[in-house]
């Protein structure tokens, strides 16, 4: 299955609700990492690039936040076109 080879990038900074969010996707065979701000979400980026990243809108503070997040994702030739999954 094509799925076990997707390697799926977490930004979340509700642990609790990571871990539920990581072992769903795993389950499905999901290569899954995690990051708990939005600093170590671009350096995992950087470091690894994902297939995918799922995003929680409400993240972080001003100036490390969830918006700046995208903003650099976006403005990085490298990794702006990775698919992007917002929530809140």
């Amino acid at each position: 299955d094509d799925l076990c080879d997707l390697d799926v990038l977490i930004v979340e900074d509700d642990e609790p609700l990571t871990e539920v969010l990581k072992c769903c996707l795993e389950s499905d065979g999901f290569q899954v990492r995690v990051a708990l701000d939005a600093e170590d979400g671009f350096a995992k980026l950087k470091s690894q690039r994902p297939d995918v990243m799922i995003l929680d809108v409400m993240l972080g503070d001003v100036g490390n936040n969830a918006h700046d997040l995208v903003r650099k994702l976006r403005e990085d030739a490298t990794l702006s076109d990775i698919p992007l999954i917002i929530y809140s």
